[in-house]
């Protein structure tokens, strides 16, 4: 097939559109990005499916070409389904479109590739992030300092999860349980967190690996964790709400005891699946409730836990 060009817009690159066999042999030249988006297994497998019966990807894979190395912008669940279909099909090829810009590009090139060649395509406040980093000021700091990651894992927390906890936590007057927000307002909202407010992130997270004896590597979720459900936006919002509001007044070692309550942590085993501002909300009452139920704080109400109202 011909080479098309494409037309060189906002400082970036033209690229080359070519048809190419991807084999055994050639596959191990694309790589995916550092930052690479979170890889959708569904969605991979939707496009293997159709690869499988005879259908070729229309679009192209979208790369950055730097000697022999092809760093993919776009394309990654395209080119994950290929590579899972070669792996048990060794003698599998398949001819696709490649976009490829000349190397090295600056990250807000990278971006504005991105965003163009997924223009109409729906994204998540996390492919958002992914694609904004470099404008979020404190977002090196909070992955490198924290167990923080865009897309989580279950050894380390959300982005968006750890920052609108935190949010939420220092947010005056009663909990509202969640923020709604629109992607580009969160990214907006992102912008602004400061170099106290990730001292704040730091503080409370040493706070909950006293609490639920949590080591480095540990992983933070699941049946073996003291809370399965520690890492969701749920469980997230009410502990660093309690810690914020309460950590001056009672102090910590009186917190960390009063939270290992097996009957707290139920609670936020239970409601930590859940989502959504009203369940959130729900789930600190209770649980402040389950704090301060033994007489030796009901009838001292400055031992009480507060929660929703500071």
């Amino acid at each position: 097939m011909k080479e098309q060009k494409d037309i060189k817009t906002n400082n970036t690159p033209e690229c080359v559109i070519t048809k190419q066999a991807i084999t055994k042999e050639n596959i191990k030249n694309f790589y995916l990005l550092k930052y690479a988006r979170n890889k959708r297994q569904s969605q991979a497998k939707n496009i293997k499916n159709s690869i499988m019966k005879g259908e070729n990807p229309e679009a192209p894979i979208v790369v950055e070409k730097t000697q022999e190395k092809m760093l993919v912008i776009d394309g990654q669940h395209r080119l994950s389904a290929i590579s899972d279909i070669i792996y048990k099909n060794p003698d599998f090829k398949i001819e696709v479109y490649i976009a490829v810009y000349k190397g090295p590009l600056s990250a807000d090139q990278i971006r504005h590739i991105y965003t163009k060649w997924n223009s109409g395509v729906r994204q998540s406040i996390s492919d958002l992030i992914w694609a904004h980093q470099d404008d979020i000021k404190m977002y090196e700091r909070i992955v490198s300092e924290l167990p923080c990651s865009v897309y989580g894992s279950v050894y380390d927390i959300k982005f968006k999860n750890l920052v609108e906890a935190e949010q939420l936590a220092i947010k005056s007057g009663n909990f509202l349980g969640g923020l709604i927000f629109s992607a580009q307002a969160f990214i907006q909202l992102a912008e602004k967190i400061k170099n106290e407010d990730v001292d704040l992130m730091k503080k409370f997270w040493m706070f909950i690996k006293k609490t639920f004896y949590i080591n480095d590597g540990d992983k933070l979720a699941g049946n073996s964790s003291s809370v399965k459900h520690l890492l969701q936006s749920t469980s997230l919002n009410c502990l660093f709400r309690l810690w914020y509001v309460n950590k001056d007044r009672l102090g910590e070692e009186d917190m960390m005891n009063r939270l290992r309550n097996r009957k707290v942590r139920e609670l936020l085993d239970e409601y930590g699946p859940m989502t959504g501002a009203k369940s959130c909300q729900a789930a600190l009452d209770k649980i402040v409730i389950c704090l301060n139920s033994h007489k030796t704080y009901t009838d001292n109400p400055s031992r009480q836990f507060y929660g929703s109202n500071m």
